[in-house]
Formats: structure tokens, sequence, C-alpha cells
């Protein structure tokens, strides 16, 4: 009840409309509040001020709401860099792979041409 401390006020009085400021300070006002039920304090309140607290506590829910959804975003980032860093690593592995089979591919071509037609006729290639 930080909005409306005197409601705290054991002299308060929910129903009347026009009630004279409280001289007590916001300290006594607090120390009674563990007197009531929030129930109690709720109906304490007049409909603005109901109105005004709930709107605060739906603020408050968004607010959360909000900052989950940034924190997930900013894990979903994370793990999009990373896929991408893991996807950048296996392009040049395979690449480099390609590369070392064209590498032995060729020398096999190479040693095949070399060798004698006979060894040729009774190796075909596949």
């Amino acid at each position: 009840m930080d909005l409306y401390p005197e409601i705290l006020d054991p002299e308060y009085d929910p129903k009347k409309k026009k009630q004279k400021a409280t001289d007590k300070t916001i300290g006594e006002l607090k120390s009674f509040g563990p007197l009531y039920t929030t129930e109690q304090l709720i109906a304490r309140l007049s409909k603005s001020q109901i109105q005004i607290v709930d709107g605060q506590t739906e603020i408050k829910q968004i607010n959360g709401q909000n900052n989950w959804s940034k924190n997930k975003l900013v894990q979903l980032r994370m793990r999009i860099d990373m896929l991408l860093g893991e996807r950048e690593a296996l392009i040049a592995r395979d690449q480099e792979e390609r590369q070392q089979t064209m590498y032995k591919y060729k020398k096999v071509d190479k040693f095949r041409r070399l060798q004698s037609p006979l060894w040729n006729a009774l190796h075909p290639t596949i």
C-alpha cells in the first residue's frame, strides 16, 4: 500500500468522501500495516484507488513478461551465433576433406596412367 499509506490509519474511514489529511508520518502509518489483511486493505480503498493499484499490478506483470522475453531473445541470439560458428567450422572442415580426397584421387589416377597396359587391363577402374 505504498501508493495510499493513509488507508493504514485506524481513524481512516473509507466510506467518508472528504477526509482531513492525517498528521501521522509515513513510518507511523506503515506500522499499522500488520493489523490488516490484504483483503481488508483493498476494501478500504476507493474504486479509483483500486483501479490504480490494479493498473500498477498489471504494469509490473507486463514488465516482468517483457524482461523475460528480452532475456529469451538474448539467449536465442547467442544460440544462433553459436550455431553459425559451428556451421562455418563444418563447412571449412568439409572443404578441407574434399580437397584431400581430390588430391588422393588425382594421385591414384596419375599412378594408374603410369602403369603398364597389362596392369591396367588386369586392374580396371570402376
